[in-house]
Formats: structure tokens, C-alpha cells, sequence
């Protein structure tokens, strides 16, 4: 989800000063995306605008848009257990300690619900909620021109401002705590009893989940609710395949060896091709952060037709 350009609101028939006086709402696209435990592979979606005639894009505001959009996921999967939320970075709005404490308690807030919430980089482009956001505004421009009241094809919740104004009321009462290098978090997962874990790089791997749900083995930084993403006694073995993260791209490479005190890894890097990778003539080799390290592979398959050519399955 996300926030859209706000909608300049217009009139079908217009006198010349109504051009200098036009109201503007707030548009929130979202789409959810479910699967049903009976049916694994088939993925549903439903697609969602809110409106709400609060301009202020802030943490408040986001707060009293996700009890309508829980309330509809609800509606749809009646037994969802945890919610994934993706969003973009800004602090203003999602990447801010009130969300983080919404995180941390919304098995409570919203009963039986837990949730992760993944934060997107910078400049990654646009995705659904955008084509969302631009089509709402294309019909809502095509209706005024029609003279129409009822615009077809999305689904839409309006949150009014009081709304807003009670969720900022209510954020303003909790007690959460500032967590260091927030700028830098891209994914938080709730530990219980009110814990966080946070990561500087987006994880989905079997180490952190299980059916969907963290697996709350996390390791909880005593200044703050940081962790490394994996229990620190866990470390990837000497000659194990990786994935990892390296100035926001990711690459695959081999461990060479672990220092367990600085917490890196010394990776010797493959080059990729278009569907395969190979070693490089001259040996890649760099320390890397183990928060920056994605996921272990399976050993790469060498192809039989390509020289010094390899794959990894999966």
C-alpha cells in the first residue's frame, strides 16, 4: 500500500473562481493479496482506495487506514493469522516508531493478527498500488465529466478525518520505543510480549519463517529492538553458496571464512549471466556484513553444453 498524489477534486460545470478554489482528498491505494490454506498455489487479490478528506500523510492517518483495511481482510480470509505488509520508507509515515509499536502489539490491537512489515528501497520502482492509485484518478475524472455519482471498477473506504484525528489521539498514548538506525530498517517482525526484531535487509527464508509466521527466534539487541536476523550462534559454513546483498543489488557468491567478532564474511563472488553464473577470471573477494547476508544455497549444478557455466536449482 501507499499513499497517492493527493486528487484535486473538480466540477463538471464550474464558474471561473471555482478554478482557484477546488478542494483536494487524499488517496490511499491497496491491494491485498491472500491464500487459503486449502488451496496453496492460487494466489487472490482484491483491490482498494481509500478516501479521506485528511491531507496530513503521516503515521496517524496510516494507523486509521489499516483498521479498515484489516476489517476487509477479515472479510475476505476469515482465518488469516498474520498480515504482511509492504509499503515504501518514509518516516513520516511507515517507518517510524509508531508503526514499529503497532507491529510489536498488533496481535492485540487486532485480535489474533500478527504482523511483519517490509519496506521497500528507494527508487525501486513503480508496483500495483501505483497503476491503482492512477486509475482511480482517471475514473474519478471521467465521472465528473459525465455527471456521474457512482464510479465502477474499484472498491472504496472512506476514512474520514475524525477518524484520523481519534487514531493520532491514540498513538499520542503509547509508549514506544526509539530504535536506533531506523532510517536503515527494511523489515520488522513482532517477537511477543511487546518485542520487536528489525533487519536492514527484507527476509522471507525458512531460518525467519515457517507457514508464513516468524519463527521468533530472533535475537533482541540490548540498547535497542535490533537483531542481526539470525541467531547470532548460527553462522553460514566455510564453502556454503549465499546470497547477499551488496550496494543494493544482490549477488551470489561462496563463503570463504566467518569473523565471528566483527560479525563478517569473507564472500568470493560469481558473475552473472543472463541465466547462469561463472567464476570470475580474477578472484572477486569482499567482507560483507552477515545482516547483509540473504540466504544459503544449494551447491550450483554445472551445465553440461556452456563452459565453466553453473546454476542453482530453485
Amino acid at each position: 500500500m501507499d499513499f497517492a498524489e493527493n486528487y484535486i477534486c473538480g466540477f463538471a460545470e464550474e464558474i471561473q473562481s471555482a478554478y482557484f478554489d477546488k478542494n483536494a482528498v487524499t488517496l490511499h491505494p491497496v491491494v491485498i493479496y491472500t491464500k487459503d490454506k486449502e488451496d496453496e498455489v492460487k494466489v487472490k487479490h482484491k483491490l482498494l482506495v481509500v478516501v479521506s478528506d485528511e491531507l496530513s500523510h503521516t503515521s496517524s492517518t496510516v494507523f486509521a487506514i489499516m483498521k479498515h483495511v484489516v476489517k476487509k481482510v477479515k472479510a475476505v480470509l476469515q482465518n488469516v493469522e498474520m498480515a504482511h505488509y509492504m509499503t515504501d520508507s518514509p518516516m513520516s509515515q511507515y517507518r517510524n516508531k509508531q508503526i514499529f509499536y503497532i507491529v510489536a502489539h498488533h496481535d492485540s490491537i487486532f485480535p489474533g493478527i500478527k504482523a511483519f512489515w517490509l519496506y521497500f528501497e528507494a527508487g525501486h520502482g513503480k508496483g500495483p498500488r501505483d497503476g491503482v492509485g492512477g486509475t482511480a484518478k482517471r475514473l474519478a475524472d471521467m465521472a465528473v465529466k459525465r455527471h456521474s455519482a457512482i464510479i465502477h471498477a474499484l472498491k472504496y473506504i472512506l476514512v474520514p478525518k475524525s477518524q484520523c484525528t481519534e487514531a493520532n489521539e491514540e498513538l499520542s498514548n503509547l509508549v514506544g520505543k526509539q530504535v536506533k538506525g531506523t532510517i536503515q530498517v527494511h523489515a520488522v517482525i513482532p517477537l511477543g510480549e511487546g518485542s520487536i526484531a528489525v533487519r536492514n535487509t527484507s527476509c522471507f527464508c525458512d531460518k525467519c519463517f515457517v507457514d508464513g509466521q516468524p519463527r521468533n527466534q530472533l535475537v533482541q539487541n540490548s540498547e535497542a529492538e535490533q537483531t542481526t536476523g539470525h541467531d547470532e550462534n548460527e553462522f553460514y559454513q566455510v564453502y556454503t553458496y549465499v546470497a547477499v546483498i551488496y550496494e543494493s543489488r544482490w549477488y551470489v557468491g561462496e563463503v570463504l571464512e566467518y569473523d565471528k567478532d566483527d560479525q563478517e564474511y569473507n564472500i568470493n563472488f560469481m558473475v552473472a549471466g543472463k541465466n547462469s553464473f561463472k567464476w570470475p577470471v580474477k578472484p572477486d573477494q569482499i567482507w560483507i556484513p552477515s545482516s547483509d547476508v540473504l540466504c544459503s544455497l544449494d551447491e550450483p549444478i554445472k551445465q553440461v553444453k556452456t563452459r565453466n557455466m553453473f546454476k542453482f536449482s530453485g
